[in-house]
């Protein structure tokens, strides 16, 4: 994983279940950086598969401004 000021990069490897949808796996790491940092709001910028069983994801962030 690489981390910038404003964006994250994350590479998946593994067996993917392509039914399973291998999106919501992407979207998934969202929740995961939440847990890291709950003012921490990403979105997914772009991803690609770079081999059968590798994925390179990359994340935009921004902080929340919520008035909880």
């Amino acid at each position: 994983m690489e981390r910038g000021e404003e964006k994250v990069i994350v590479k998946f490897s593994g067996n993917f279940c392509k039914t399973c949808g291998l999106y919501d796996w992407l979207e998934d790491m969202i929740y995961e950086l939440k847990e890291i940092d709950p003012e921490l709001d990403a979105e997914i910028i772009d991803w690609r598969q770079v081999s059968e069983n590798k994925v390179i994801t990359r994340f935009k962030l921004r902080k929340s401004l919520r008035n909880d």
